[in-house]
């Protein structure tokens, strides 16, 4: 796709991939398969270099567009360029073309979603970055087993839902890590109800408790700077909606599901496997 500070084309066409890319709506799936994985790594400069697709998305999204970083794909000759967004879209050095959606890597009979990995390798440097004062822990009363990062809302029915799920996450060895995201940012009452919370220094998992039976507080400065904190972590983490469910291995998924131990029990051997 063409980029002279502006997408060329279909105008519709062309606004909708830009609004994606700036994180206006979820993932698109296209699909592109690279029939090699072990391509030299390229010298892809810095996210400066990458400057004019800020100013093409920001042009055609209507909403400010930054570059967080720049690696090799090291695949096809490629350059992964992550957006602030969250997205990766992949183009060449001193090339104005962009192609969005999956790399993939076949190695003999194997095919290996390369984007997948990247995201999730990006996710587990940001779990490491978590302070334990920035979220609300609800632990099992014997050593945990696994751990799950849940970015939620008090105003969300499904995160009301998941949260009554807590006992039987707690006897399944599985301690639940709350962090803060309000889908209507500042508006409304939940950032109010949460920066309450967040900033509290007594119990807060009480004040918690009852934010999610629909009790209302009023809104704290002090806890504003971590909500603020992660509204941007959770556009990072490929949040597409509440609850947002972060493992230990890297891997998200917006939503509870019905095998959420399963999956949370097995992302920790991984994680111990490749740590």
């Amino acid at each position: 796709m063409q980029s002279n500070h502006h997408f060329r084309g279909s105008s519709m066409a062309t606004k909708k991939v830009a609004l994606i890319l700036a994180g206006a709506f979820a993932g698109i799936t296209n699909c592109a398969m690279a029939n090699d994985n072990t391509t030299p790594a390229l010298n892809c400069g810095a996210p400066a270099d990458f400057q004019w697709l800020a100013d093409a998305l920001g042009k055609s999204s209507g909403q400010p567009a930054h570059i967080q970083a720049v690696t090799s794909a090291n695949a096809l000759s490629l350059c992964e360029v992550r957006l602030e967004s969250g997205n990766l879209v992949y183009s060449r050095p001193g090339d104005k073309t962009i192609m969005v959606g999956r790399l993939y890597g076949v190695s003999g009979d194997s095919i290996v979603d390369l984007t997948q990995t990247s995201l999730e390798a990006t996710n587990q440097s940001l779990l490491k970055n978590i302070k334990k004062d920035d979220y609300v822990a609800y632990s099992p009363s014997q050593p945990a087993k696994a751990f799950i990062y849940v970015m939620t809302d008090v105003d969300c029915a499904y995160c009301r839902k998941l949260h009554k799920e807590i006992p039987d996450l707690n006897k399944a060895g599985i301690e639940v890590r709350y962090l803060p995201y309000v889908r209507s940012g500042r508006q409304g009452s939940a950032w109010n109800t949460m920066s309450n919370v967040w900033c509290s220094a007594g119990d807060r998992k009480l004040l918690l408790d009852e934010a999610m039976t629909g009790k209302k507080l009023e809104r704290q400065e002090c806890g504003e700077t971590v909500l603020e904190r992660y509204q941007d972590f959770g556009r990072q983490t490929q949040l597409q909606g509440t609850p947002h469910i972060l493992f230990n291995d890297g891997r998200s998924q917006s939503g509870s599901s019905a095998d959420l131990v399963s999956k949370a029990l097995s992302s920790a051997s991984n994680y111990t496997a490749t740590n």
